[in-house]
Protein backbone atom coordinates (compact mmCIF):
# COMPACT_ATOMS: atom_id res chain seq x y z
CA UNK A 1 0.00 0.00 0.00
CA UNK A 2 1.10 3.20 -0.88
CA UNK A 3 0.02 5.32 1.99
CA UNK A 4 -0.03 9.19 2.96
CA UNK A 5 1.01 10.00 6.88
CA UNK A 6 -0.47 13.41 7.62
CA UNK A 7 0.98 14.26 10.88
CA UNK A 8 4.63 14.10 9.61
CA UNK A 9 3.58 14.86 5.45
CA UNK A 10 5.54 11.84 4.40
CA UNK A 11 4.89 9.07 1.92
CA UNK A 12 4.73 5.22 2.71
CA UNK A 13 5.40 1.94 1.15
CA UNK A 14 3.28 -0.14 4.15
CA UNK A 15 3.28 -4.24 3.89
CA UNK A 16 -0.09 -5.65 5.38
CA UNK A 17 -0.01 -9.32 5.80
CA UNK A 18 -3.28 -11.28 7.13
CA UNK A 19 -1.79 -11.22 10.46
CA UNK A 20 -1.28 -7.65 10.64
CA UNK A 21 -4.24 -5.53 12.27
CA UNK A 22 -4.62 -2.64 10.29
CA UNK A 23 -2.78 0.11 8.46
CA UNK A 24 -0.06 2.29 10.06
CA UNK A 25 -1.69 4.69 12.57
CA UNK A 26 -3.55 7.42 10.93
CA UNK A 27 -2.10 6.93 7.56
CA UNK A 28 -4.45 7.17 4.54
CA UNK A 29 -4.41 4.49 1.70
CA UNK A 30 -3.71 5.99 -2.02
CA UNK A 31 -2.88 2.93 -3.92
CA UNK A 32 -3.25 -0.89 -2.97
CA UNK A 33 -1.91 -3.89 -4.49
CA UNK A 34 -3.17 -7.19 -4.02
CA UNK A 35 -0.64 -9.85 -4.16
CA UNK A 36 -1.69 -12.86 -2.67
CA UNK A 37 -1.99 -15.64 -5.02
CA UNK A 38 -5.85 -15.87 -5.26
CA UNK A 39 -5.68 -12.29 -6.51
CA UNK A 40 -3.33 -13.03 -9.62
CA UNK A 41 -3.38 -16.70 -9.99
CA UNK A 42 -6.30 -17.60 -12.52
CA UNK A 43 -4.73 -15.21 -15.46
CA UNK A 44 -0.75 -14.94 -14.58
CA UNK A 45 -0.55 -18.30 -13.12
CA UNK A 46 3.46 -18.14 -11.25
CA UNK A 47 3.90 -15.10 -13.04
CA UNK A 48 3.76 -12.61 -10.33
CA UNK A 49 5.65 -9.60 -11.58
CA UNK A 50 4.10 -9.88 -14.81
CA UNK A 51 0.79 -9.08 -12.70
CA UNK A 52 2.49 -6.19 -10.79
CA UNK A 53 3.49 -4.48 -14.40
CA UNK A 54 0.23 -4.98 -15.61
CA UNK A 55 -1.14 -3.44 -12.71
CA UNK A 56 1.07 -0.29 -12.65
CA UNK A 57 0.20 0.21 -15.81
CA UNK A 58 -3.57 0.86 -14.62
CA UNK A 59 -3.19 3.11 -11.97
CA UNK A 60 -5.30 6.14 -12.55
CA UNK A 61 -2.60 8.59 -11.33
CA UNK A 62 -5.15 11.18 -11.12
CA UNK A 63 -7.49 9.52 -8.80
CA UNK A 64 -4.19 8.58 -6.70
CA UNK A 65 -3.88 13.12 -6.74
CA UNK A 66 -7.31 13.46 -5.88
CA UNK A 67 -6.25 11.15 -2.55
CA UNK A 68 -3.91 12.80 -1.82
CA UNK A 69 -5.10 16.23 -1.96
CA UNK A 70 -7.97 15.29 -0.03
CA UNK A 71 -5.96 13.42 2.57
CA UNK A 72 -2.95 16.25 2.66
CA UNK A 73 -5.42 19.30 3.28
Amino acid sequence: MLTYHPVNGKLYNVVSDEHAMGLLWMATPLVVIDVYEHAFYIDYHNRKAEYVENFMDHIDWSTVNDRYRAASA
